[in-house]
């Protein structure tokens, strides 16, 4: 899975390739230094792409686990806001909490009913900062005393 590329860069890239094709009078060697440049660029982009990724996967892994382990109630909506990505929504004794998941690792939430659709969200309006305070508060309680569902 690739994030997009940054605006510039894209750009950067696109003049290469005009650059390429009709050189417009501009040394081979500049052209050349030009692609070398954008190539290098992409490089060092996917670098941390990857980095993102694994992290991604990362996330989606123990967010299955918290789920597994658990015994939560969980639902897999598509997300409305981010094209090909889903949303699982955990319904916990500290609340409700929600992560986007990537397409790449929907294969983590294939083994367990969760509701699989594109019917409006579930969505009790937490913020990021009230998911990880109900997540801190739920990794408090005592592991013999989390209520199962």
């Amino acid at each position: 899975m690739m994030r997009p590329t940054p605006a510039p860069l894209a750009r950067l890239r696109e003049l290469a390739a005009d650059l390429v094709q009709d050189h417009r009078g501009i040394p081979y060697d500049v052209i050349a230094r030009i692609d070398e440049i954008a190539a290098t660029l992409d490089r060092e982009r996917a670098e941390p792409t990857d980095v993102l990724n694994a992290a991604y996967r990362e996330r989606s892994a123990l967010v299955a686990g918290l789920i597994r382990v658990g015994g939560f109630r969980a639902e897999v909506v598509m997300a409305p806001d981010t094209e090909g990505w889903w949303i699982v929504y955990v319904e916990t004794p500290a609340g409700q909490l929600s992560w986007h998941i990537a397409p790449d690792d929907m294969d983590l939430f294939s083994d367990w009913p969760v509701a699989f659709g594109s019917r409006p969200s579930p969505w009790d309006g937490h913020t990021t900062e009230e998911k990880y305070g109900r997540l801190a508060r739920l990794a408090a309680i005592p592991v013999a005393k989390v209520p199962k569902p």
